[in-house]
């Protein structure tokens, strides 16, 4: 049944997926006031790189070496979306004496330190990362995460890898 979607259907379902689940997070956010730690907003960014991927898909309808390397763009934000969230799924359940202590705000590391410092900073974590504020079924948000990105993950590789049918081929030898 997968094998009979288009790179555009993929693409589409990718994209409307990934739309709702930013759209979901800025609700979390402004809905009910669940201000993000800096693991969700980096979360939330490679959540959001992963439309734009997405929607390039969809519009563009890559065929050949560019549908490689657009999936293969897409297979690279997934992977790092599923290591931020295993992390921050990681912090949340260490004990209370191994939370790591709380940190500036990202905005505040953004303008006072380097980029690449900002980012060693956020991935150490901070006991505000350690705080779980929302779970369902017993499961704090970043694992539901990291679930959704290891799906996006396993989506992007199948769509970066498979054969793409030929037009006029029916898969017989011969062509129409």
């Amino acid at each position: 049944m997968l094998s009979k979607l288009s790179s555009r259907q993929v693409y589409a379902v990718g994209f409307l997926m990934s739309a709702f689940l930013v759209g979901c997070s800025i609700t979390f956010q402004y809905g009910l006031e669940l201000e993000p730690c800096p693991l969700c907003i980096i979360q939330r960014v490679l959540m959001v790189s992963l439309v734009v991927i997405c929607g390039l898909g969809l519009v563009l309808n890559p065929k050949g070496i560019l549908n490689k390397l657009v999936g293969l763009t897409g297979v690279a934000a997934a992977s790092a979306g599923f290591g931020v969230a295993a992390r921050h799924a990681w912090i949340q359940s260490l004990p209370a004496d191994q939370v790591p202590s709380c940190g500036p705000g990202l905005s505040y590391m953004m303008d006072t330190f380097p980029l690449l410092q900002t980012l060693q900073m956020v991935l150490v974590g901070s006991g505000e990362c350690a705080e779980v504020v929302w779970s369902l079924f017993g499961f704090g948000m970043p694992w539901w995460t990291a679930l959704t990105f290891a799906c996006f993950l396993i989506v992007a590789l199948w769509q970066t890898f498979r054969r793409l049918p030929v037009a006029g081929y029916n898969g017989s030898g011969f062509a129409n």
